[in-house]
């Protein structure tokens, strides 16, 4: 649960950053497999993100990622911009897709990230 005021979390909820609601494209190169997969965003925090991603090899915690989010919408994304993560929740789902909850490891700057979701 969050308090409105100072958007501090409660014990209810584990996350430590605030998550804003995204819906942007992105590409997700999963290293251990050295493969590009086609996601999208769907939250993002300064610590990490919720990203769906269609893969039919399953995907496992602690794998690390890299995310190249389409902020503005282009087709091309540049992978220098890409983020660094690790994957720390998988859901499965009815589909071949996956939701990866992943924290960042190379940190950028908290409002960089948070003025793109906006």
């Amino acid at each position: 649960m969050v308090d409105s005021q100072n958007m501090a979390t409660t014990s209810h909820d584990r996350r430590q950053f605030e998550r804003r609601n995204a819906s942007k494209l992105c590409k997700v190169f999963h290293r251990p497999t050295q493969r590009y997969l086609a996601g999208l965003l769907c939250d993002i925090s300064s610590g990490g993100a919720l990203v769906r991603v269609l893969s039919s090899r399953p995907i496992a915690t602690t794998d690390e990622l890299d995310l190249v989010i389409a902020w503005s919408g282009q087709h091309i994304l540049v992978g220098n911009a890409a983020l660094h993560a690790q994957v720390v929740r998988v859901l499965p789902t009815d589909s071949r897709e996956q939701m990866l909850g992943v924290q960042f490891i190379e940190a950028k700057p908290a409002d960089q990230r948070l003025d793109h979701a906006a």
